[in-house]
């Protein structure tokens, strides 16, 4: 007959085993992994950036005086900081944006082509590229025509006129500057470049240390950079237009003429007539690190801004008119040349209906695109 305290004894046990096997149950469920909470996929983000330096050509400028807006434009869209940084001339401020230093740079067709060739200003860059900007954001075109004393103007009657004479064709490297090379070299014309700060081309005019400069207009001839609305005021002047033979052959070689009216642009000068000026394109432009949907929403935002902004910058009219078409045009120009688009120009022309498909083949996928 089994005793009380043995019976105790066994029910005690009885007891304790439970609780050890409880123990044992709970602290197994508390070490045990639980299973991964199952992630939603997501967009992709806008990667962030903290501020976007706007590279830009000298002040006095005509690229200079707009950067302000776009800086303006940019910074809202992106709603980060964007901040001017001009420099003495445009092919610098591009080869800082290939060094990494801004994020989105002036440019013009002419520069992406003999960036993309590295020749001319870019000859034995190579090396330093980190990145290449690709075709961004058209603003305007700038149109190039040959100015001369208005006591020569029965001295010089084309362009020819100036075959061997010393001529200011505003700095190396600046975008008029290539145009007009490129101009001159199809119809065989050789001119000595003078070289000299565009504040010193009145008295070389007259001093004779030149014979004519290259001057410039914005979009499709309504302004004048800053630095030629100052220097006409102080002397006559008179244009020098190409013959009608040197207008067909550069026709022929692909490049246009618009007429000026002179009464419309210039005030000391308003009685010089008409000036027939060859455009080409000028804008921004970045690498794709600058992420797509960032460009789109600055394309997007300068066609919202644009009827404010030309009432305080003419320059702006031919974004107001037709921005899409200008953004075209200046692709088209470039395709040829195999010159690659950010896909955020890509998005917004393909939503806006004016996207070429043949162009896809064009769009950047990396930092560094293909040597044309």
């Amino acid at each position: 007959m089994t005793t009380p305290k043995v019976a105790l004894s066994k029910t005690m046990a009885l007891v304790i085993a439970v609780i050890v096997i409880i123990g044992i149950a709970i602290s197994f469920t508390l070490i045990r992994p639980t299973a991964p909470t199952p992630i939603t996929p997501t967009t992709p983000t806008t990667p962030t950036i903290p501020f976007i330096r706007v590279g830009t050509s000298a002040l006095g400028t005509t690229g200079y005086k707009i950067a302000v807006f776009i800086a303006d434009v940019i910074a809202r869209a992106a709603e980060v900081p964007a901040n001017v940084y001009p420099y003495s001339r445009a092919e610098i401020g591009i080869k800082d944006l290939c060094k990494n230093n801004n994020e989105i740079t002036y440019i013009s067709d002419t520069q992406f082509l003999d960036l993309y060739a590295f020749r001319g200003a870019f000859e034995g860059f190579q090396g330093e590229v980190k990145k290449m900007p690709v075709q961004t954001l058209w603003v305007y075109t700038l149109e190039v025509f040959f100015l001369v004393k208005a006591e020569d103007k029965d001295k010089y009657k084309s362009w020819e006129d100036l075959q061997g004479k010393p001529v200011f064709l505003t700095p190396l490297g600046w975008g008029a500057h290539l145009h007009a090379r490129r101009l001159l070299g199809v119809l065989g014309i050789n001119v000595t470049h003078v070289e000299m700060s565009t504040d010193k081309v009145v008295d070389a005019l007259r001093g004779g240390t030149i014979v004519a400069f290259l001057g410039y207009s914005a979009s499709g001839g309504v302004s004048l950079p800053p630095w030629i609305a100052s220097a006409e005021l102080l002397i006559d002047l008179a244009p020098l237009n190409p013959s009608a033979d040197e207008i067909r052959k550069l026709e022929d070689a692909g490049y246009g003429f618009i007429e000026i009216d002179a009464a419309k642009l210039f005030s000391r000068n308003k009685g010089m007539g008409k000036i027939l000026a060859s455009p080409f394109f000028f804008g921004w432009g970045a690498a794709i690190d600058l992420p797509e949907e960032l460009v789109y929403k600055v394309l997007v935002q300068l066609e919202k801004d644009a009827p404010s902004l030309v009432s305080v910058a003419s320059e702006f009219i031919q974004v107001k008119t037709d921005i899409v078409g200008l953004q075209v045009a200046a692709v088209r120009s470039l395709v040829k040349s195999g010159i690659p688009i950010h896909p955020g120009l890509a998005k917004y022309l393909k939503e806006k209906g004016a996207w070429n498909p043949e162009w896809d083949k064009l769009v950047a996928t990396s930092l560094i695109p293909v040597k044309i």
